[in-house]
């Protein structure tokens, strides 16, 4: 397992999803790269890729639910868990609102033959789903 970090979000989606979970101290890494590279083919965006680290974060210090302290210093784990929960909800919230978590077609054809040319390309995956594919005027309203 391995973890970079370039301390430069725009150069690749993997340091913008670190950025956003702030994944971002070489001395105490919380994600490893491959899991980040696993929830970006996962999800639609980085927000939403961010949203679930922060999601599996919470539910690791979840599960160690403890509190623990060294002298002055104590840490609860169900407060860490809290605080990427929190993080997860907001990030979600950003993805939705930056409009790239949502699908958008890809190709609408601009005229008749083109949806005929389309239709007769055997190398392009069709999509089953299209206007008026529940059309049946002949049937009564049962659908029978």
């Amino acid at each position: 397992m391995t973890w970079e970090y370039s301390k430069d979000p725009a150069t690749s989606d993997k340091d913008a999803v670190r950025f956003l979970i702030q994944d971002v101290d070489d001395a105490s890494p919380i994600v490893q790269d491959e899991e980040i590279d696993w929830l970006l083919l996962q999800n639609t965006n980085i927000y939403f890729a961010a949203a679930a680290a922060c999601e599996a974060i919470a539910a690791r210090y979840r599960a160690a639910a403890t509190s623990k302290s060294v002298g002055g210093l104590s840490i609860s784990y169900a407060t860490r868990s809290d605080e990427f929960a929190a993080q997860a909800a907001l990030l979600r919230a950003q993805g939705t609102s930056s409009g790239t978590g949502v699908p958008v077609p890809v190709w609408t054809a601009g005229s008749i033959d083109e949806k005929e040319q389309r239709w007769a390309d055997d190398d392009l995956n069709h999509v089953d789903v299209y206007i008026g594919m529940h059309d049946n005027h002949g049937a009564g309203a049962s659908g029978g």
